[in-house]
């Protein structure tokens, strides 16, 4: 039987991180995006929906794969050891399902990655890739081939992967944040020129972090309704964010001038954007409050030990830092000398008063989940597997999607999952027990419960203790945003019902190609004028590559990164 034969197109993909669909039509509609409603008009666009959590390390992991988290296995930036409470950073070398650029070498194409998350180390591919955010270093091998490094260095004389704002951030140098965000960007755009241009490349993917940093850290400015709005700051800084979604309409404009009528351009986000409230919620406390978690001695009210700020900040700060700071053979002598408590120096902060013998459920507060704690799987695992598991993970959704804001009446969560209610594949057991979506309007933000001052569940953070945080006044949201245009796409078709996991189906389509059989994604057809003829093949879906950990100062250099962006303690 014969194989019909497409023809092989080029396609560019933009990916603006985290870039919000509802902020890139208003500022379409406003001219103030003239690429954006131009690639509207001429071709389909939407909402995107991303992965659960909206988070970049599972979602790009899904771009990369088209398939769901439960199969590539990243659902955070960092998963739980397996027979410890601790906690590793995950990267790249994680990710278990074949990659994108994979099927299209099978298929005779090469593909050019750029910037994407969760591809350090990169790997070995007909194209090239330049590693993305879980990239600890400058110094670390972060391009494939490696000569590539040194031509990206002899051209730009520096390249700074991902800009650590956090000690900026933490002073309110938002002239300092402000100019590293835009130079990383120039920087960016530079590489991507050259790249394009001097490269053999049949589809080529960059994400651009720019828009992700400008609302995590400028939201406040441009909006007079976030509870952090700063007037006096507003007039220098409310523009922020759209000058950085303008930079890249701009950029978009450059490389659709280059382009012929033949290829295809996507710019797209892997989630969307939207600002913070004065709300907060504190999982271990809610657990606690319903008896699932024990604690190894009831605190004080915070007025009576240090005061709620002040303990805050020695949570948040000293102690934190205390544990990075440690140094190696410090901490071999603890181990031998006190090895229960030095077991629980490595835990993660928000475990660190926890009673085992007595808990069931634990939240780590950073990553939106519940964990069981489970005989066999836990070091001192109560809950039995079976029977008793399972209906402690239903008498815990079922509570979590009761509870209510005692103040509002409003629900503190939109939805709360049993892991395979979401997540399918061999990759499940790494998943959290349970999933949350925290009320994303108003925005209700996970914090960690050693720093609540009265033991709340939910508490309504004053204007003070907002600025004390020093967190990021903009947060993810569930929906990106998706521009295509190229031959055969419908022109100025919105289309619904679509997710970043049809991403790596559909590009395999645009350039000709076939699509593996299985994937969770799908071609977007909905896109088309016509409905398209996708052509299927069997392949094996996960790749086996080398296991590795960062070192200790690898790890601290992407956790100092993430910390800025309120990932990790």
């Amino acid at each position: 039987m014969s194989m019909s034969v497409r023809k092989h197109r080029k396609v560019i993909v933009l990916g603006w991180d985290g870039a919000d669909f509802g902020l890139a039509q208003r500022w379409a509609d406003a001219g103030l995006l003239p690429t954006l409603a131009d690639m509207r008009r001429r071709g389909a666009y939407g909402r995107m929906a991303s992965t659960i959590p909206p988070i970049s390390a599972p979602a790009w992991a899904t771009f990369i794969t088209g398939n769901n988290p439960g199969r590539h296995g990243i659902y955070y930036f960092k998963e739980h050891i397996a027979g410890t409470y601790e906690t590793r950073l995950v990267k790249g070398a994680d990710r278990r399902s074949k990659p994108l650029w994979r099927m299209l070498n099978e298929q005779g194409l090469k593909m050019g990655a750029v910037n994407l998350a969760m591809t350090y180390p990169p790997e070995p591919l007909d194209g090239f890739i330049v590693s993305g955010m879980d990239t600890p270093s400058e110094k670390s091998d972060f391009t494939y081939p490696l000569a590539l490094k040194r031509e990206l260095l002899d051209l730009l004389g520096e390249y700074c992967i991902e800009p650590s704002m956090e000690g900026e951030a933490h002073r309110r140098r938002y002239d300092l944040m402000w100019q590293m965000i835009v130079s990383n960007l120039e920087t960016r755009i530079r590489a991507v020129r050259y790249l394009l241009q001097h490269k053999e490349w049949d589809v080529f993917a960059v994400n651009f972090r720019a828009t992700d940093r400008a609302q995590h850290h400028f939201w406040k400015f441009m909006d007079p309704a976030h509870p952090q709005y700063d007037a006096a700051l507003a007039g220098q800084y409310q523009d922020c964010i759209l000058r950085a979604y303008q930079r890249l309409d701009a950029f978009a404009a450059e490389i659709r001038a280059g382009l012929d009528d033949d290829s295809y351009l996507i710019v797209m986000s892997d989630h969307g954007f939207g600002p913070i409230s004065n709300k907060v919620l504190y999982l271990n406390n809610w657990l606690e409050q319903r008896g699932w978690l024990a604690l190894r001695r009831r605190r004080a009210p915070a007025k009576l030990w240090l005061g709620g700020r002040l303990k805050a900040l020695l949570w948040r700060g000293a102690w934190v830092q205390l544990r990075h700071m440690v140094p190696q053979r410090v901490k071999e002598v603890a181990e031998r000398l006190a090895p229960a408590l030095y077991q629980r120096i490595r835990y993660p902060a928000a475990y660190f008063f926890i009673d085992w013998e007595r808990t069931r459920a634990y939240a780590d507060e950073y990553q939106e989940s519940i964990w069981i704690n489970l005989a066999g799987r836990e070091p001192q695992g109560i809950v039995q597997p079976g029977a008793e598991y399972e209906a402690l993970r239903r008498e815990i959704v079922t509570a979590a999607r009761e509870l209510r804001d005692p103040e509002t009446g409003a629900p503190a969560l939109d939805a709360a999952y049993l892991r395979e209610e979401i997540y399918h594949g061999a990759e499940l057991e790494r998943a959290p027990d349970i999933v949350l979506i925290p009320r994303q309007e108003p925005y209700y933000r996970v914090r960690p419960s050693h720093t609540s001052p009265n033991h709340d569940v939910i508490r309504t953070l004053t204007p003070a203790e907002l600025d004390a945080e020093h967190m990021p006044n903009g947060a993810h949201r569930m929906y990106g945003m998706f521009y295509a245009e190229g031959p055969g796409i419908a022109a100025g078709r919105q289309v619904e019902g679509i997710g970043i996991v049809d991403m790596a189906p559909t590009i395999l389509h645009l350039a000709g190609c076939r699509v593996p059989r299985g994937l969770d994604g799908q071609v977007i057809a909905s896109i088309f004028a016509e409905p398209p003829a996708v052509e299927l093949y069997d392949a094996p879906e996960n790749e086996s590559r080398p296991a590795s950990d960062y070192d200790r100062d690898e790890a601290d250099l992407v956790a100092g990164k993430l910390r800025g962006l309120g990932y990790l303690d």
